[in-house]
């Protein structure tokens, strides 16, 4: 997307400087341009829609959507300030979103962020304090092998204390539950229900 958008601005200051008689050149420039910028167009909405968080998804591609409409519009309209503006305005446009797009993250092979929280834990620089926290993983890592084998101590004795635990919880645990739901009951509900039983 960068290299579409950087290649269409280095043509649109080529056509800007070009002289005025060569038109086939122009008819070129142009064209070119318009492929490149086309090319860019044919993903740049689904872009889009992975850089943003599901909670606004629709809203960001709608606004970014509208601005770009909204510029579509206007520039042309400078022409009658002066003939190569629109030009030049679309050469400096062209420069800053490609220069500005090398800083979006990659979204291939990555899931889609829900919430702000996984944006900002995916953004670049909290990758970098990521890359710094796994030495300090490894460290913990080699740490961890002897726990591991406490670990396999350790489970070996929790599913027999489980199991115990299990035979002696639910009883324990289900007694005070059924009585939370007589009390909970609304006295004529528990009427109602003894006429059931009955």
């Amino acid at each position: 997307m960068a290299s579409c958008l950087l290649l269409a601005s280095f043509i649109c200051a080529v056509y800007v400087a070009m002289p005025r008689g060569h038109k086939t050149l122009k008819t070129v420039a142009v064209v070119v341009v318009k492929t490149t910028v086309g090319a860019v167009l044919a993903f740049l909405f689904t872009y889009t829609a992975e850089l943003y968080p599901t909670i606004v998804r629709c809203l960001a591609v709608g606004s970014s959507s509208m601005v770009s409409r909204l510029a579509s519009f206007i520039i042309p309209l400078t022409k009658q300030v002066w003939i190569p503006l629109p030009q030049i305005l679309f050469w400096i446009l062209a420069i800053l979103s490609g220069l500005s797009s090398l800083r979006l993250p990659e979204t291939l092979n990555k899931p889609l962020a829900s919430t702000w929280e996984t944006t900002e834990q995916q953004a670049p620089e909290n990758k970098a304090d990521a890359d710094e926290a796994p030495p300090t993983a490894e460290k913990g890592g080699s740490d961890e092998a002897p726990p591991t084998a406490e670990k396999g101590g350790s489970d070996e004795a929790p599913p027999t204390a489980e199991k115990g635990g299990s035979d002696e919880a639910p009883p324990t645990t289900e007694t005070p539950a059924k009585e939370n739901r007589k009390v909970m009951i609304h006295p004529k509900l528990r009427s109602l229900r003894r006429k059931r039983r009955k």
